[in-house]
């Protein structure tokens, strides 16, 4: 029997979107196990600095994720997220994440740090850190 090509296409595409999951990411010990998109923004563009649950939220950018974590995040470009930032800044109501430049240093970052939070391709959760939220 012949499989149709747009059946193999279909499920070709759908492993190949899953390969590319952004994983938002805590300390281990984080008592935090899921947040919500809602609240992954909050945390993410300055508007809380806290997780839900209690205890502080340091967030950390992942430079090779950056633009489209923010665009399946917020809905927002790296150029809006880079004005909101300083304008906050400027206005002295925040200070922009720390950038590092992979998911290995970001996961490696949380998983020093229990404040921190940050987001990896899902191929990069590792030891020390957990996953709180999948975007596609």
């Amino acid at each position: 029997m012949k499989t149709p090509l747009f059946v193999l296409t279909g499920v070709l595409s759908g492993f190949i979107s899953c390969a590319h999951a952004q994983v938002v990411i805590v300390n281990a010990q984080n008592a935090t196990s899921a947040l919500t998109k809602a609240q992954a923004e909050q945390i993410f563009l300055g508007k809380s600095t806290s997780m839900p649950g209690g205890g502080s939220a340091t967030p950390v950018d992942n430079a090779a994720l950056r633009d489209t974590f923010y665009k399946s995040l917020a809905g927002k470009s790296g150029e809006q997220v880079k004005a909101h930032w300083a304008k906050l800044e400027f206005t002295g109501m925040g200070k922009a994440p720390a950038e590092l430049a992979s998911g290995k240093a970001v996961a490696e970052q949380v998983a020093k740090n229990p404040a921190a939070i940050g987001y990896v391709d899902n191929a990069d959760v590792g030891a020390g850190v957990k996953g709180v939220l999948t975007l596609q």
